[in-house]
């Protein structure tokens, strides 16, 4: 079951939380000039592994982030339904959630991806 991430209480706001069994610490900053909100990942042991990420809704905030210290699983921003602007300064945690989806959910998505693809060409064949 995915989870929602704690929203960042202030405009520069910092927190550890464990991910897919490993710590790693989320600073989030709101940046008026640019009016909207960034996010840095790292370790446990301060670490840095991705700096200055600019939220942006249904886009993965890992990036290309790659390597074996990087959480296994992915981070969005999700707005609720009816609500397609990008997150402003008050909405983290009210109208946009952020959700982490786990590299188990990740795959089981990717699976009923493919089994949709596949059933969706079995059906494409059968019509003349």
């Amino acid at each position: 079951m995915p989870i929602e991430l704690p929203a960042p209480i202030y405009p520069a706001s910092t927190y550890q939380i464990a991910l897919d069994g490993a710590v790693y610490r989320l600073a989030w900053r709101w940046l008026e000039r640019q009016r909207s909100w960034y996010l840095s990942l790292y370790t446990a042991d301060e670490t840095p592994l991705r700096l200055g990420v600019r939220v942006v809704l249904d886009r993965p905030l890992w990036g290309r982030l790659r390597g074996t210290q990087r959480p296994a699983g992915e981070l969005l921003a999700v707005a609720l339904p009816g609500s397609e602007s990008e997150p402003g300064a008050a909405d983290l945690g009210g109208r946009v959630r952020l959700i982490y989806y786990s590299a188990a959910e990740l795959e089981a998505l990717a699976a009923a991806v493919q089994a949709a693809a596949d059933a969706a060409e079995l059906i494409i064949e059968e019509v003349p």
